[in-house]
């Protein structure tokens, strides 16, 4: 059995999310394949193939994402000491300001 399999996810917008993501992800060698790497013969060729290559490999950067932040909080603990810490103090400066309005240069946010 693998490890997603084993995880129990209540909500079922996750869970439908995760089995989508899970459905989606291409082979490695695919992935991977340098072979396909061409120089795009004009900007805007480019940007059409930049999109179709982030929608087509869209779950595996989510996994290498993932990965990588599971490996950065693996190597350094501190890290995960210091994320705990900055959203102890957002939660906590969003508690004491609730009821202020967010002005920036003049504009209520």
């Amino acid at each position: 059995m693998s490890l997603a399999s084993k995880i129990n996810i209540a909500n079922p917008l996750i869970r439908e999310w995760l089995n989508k993501r899970k459905s989606s992800i291409r082979p490695v060698g695919v992935f991977f394949n340098t072979a396909n790497f061409q120089v795009a013969p004009s900007p805007g060729r480019l940007t059409k193939r930049f999109y179709k290559n982030i929608e087509y490999f869209q779950s595996n950067y989510v996994l290498v994402f993932f990965l990588l932040v599971l490996y950065c909080l693996i190597t350094s603990p501190l890290l995960l000491l210091v994320m705990g810490g900055a959203g102890g103090a957002c939660y906590y400066i969003s508690n004491r300001n609730q009821d202020n309005k967010i002005t920036i240069a003049g504009h209520e946010l």
